[in-house]
């Protein structure tokens, strides 16, 4: 993600010129002085909307586009990305998607994660729907995992209910804890 954040941060910053948002970059301590903390904010109309690729083992695992992000890098590099109003659509190996919204969505470069919060609607390619109100991806072993009031109903109207999802990116693989099938 790090030559993809750069390249938002670069884009970010053209595109901050022509927007009244803000953009603040923190000041460099002098013991960082080549590799400096930057804090990064833009906002955008629906039309200028904020997109982001993850790449993986060759292929894309996600795309984001969002309203607003605020970056963050640390001076050890670690990298944050948080969006608004996010919209993420997930790709898995053999192809299918899971499109999920949210109010707000966190991409940490270290961990390889995606944390979808506020309220998260998921759709799968064949038609399942998942809702609850966290949603966290991991790029690396390309497993989601659902919490909060968690709901899922399949392509053929089973509805299964619970506090925890442990699944794939198709949702045909899962497991739900503390819930009950109708």
């Amino acid at each position: 993600m790090s030559r993809r954040f750069g390249a938002l941060l670069a884009a970010v910053l053209v595109a901050a010129c022509a927007h009244t948002g803000p953009v603040e970059t923190s000041s460099p301590s002098p013991a960082a002085a080549t590799d400096v903390p930057i804090h990064v904010e833009s906002e955008g109309h629906v039309s200028d909307q904020q997109t982001v690729v993850e790449h993986g083992r060759q292929r894309q695992l996600y795309e984001i586009l969002a309203l607003s992000d605020v970056g963050d890098r640390s001076a050890s590099g670690d990298e944050r990305v948080t969006f608004d109003q996010a919209h993420i659509t997930f790709h898995a190996a053999d192809g299918n998607r899971l499109v999920a919204d949210a109010p707000r969505a966190t991409v940490d470069d270290r961990t390889k994660e995606v944390v979808m919060s506020g309220g998260v609607r998921a759709r799968t390619q064949d038609g399942a729907i998942l809702t609850c109100s966290t949603l966290h991806y991991n790029g690396r072993t390309e497993r989601l995992h659902g919490e909060g009031d968690v709901r899922l109903t399949s392509a053929q109207g089973f509805v299964f209910t619970g506090d925890r999802l442990d699944g794939n990116v198709r949702l045909d693989r899962i497991h739900i804890t503390k819930g009950t099938a109708r």
